[in-house]
């Protein structure tokens, strides 16, 4: 359990190293069309926020 425990530790550790938030404006074409991509690939995931209506 111990050595299982420590696996998950590094894994998390090193996929923290380059797993970074990206912070896009919702009217740039480029933008989205990449985020899209990285999304349907399993790349990435979204997560919305911004200010009540």
């Amino acid at each position: 359990m111990a050595v299982s425990r420590q696996k998950l530790v590094q894994s998390v550790y090193r996929a923290s190293l380059f797993m970074k938030p990206v912070y896009a404006g919702g009217d740039d074409e480029v933008v989205l069309h990449a985020v899209r991509n990285g999304i349907d690939e399993g790349l990435a995931f979204r997560t919305l926020s911004g200010r009540p209506v």
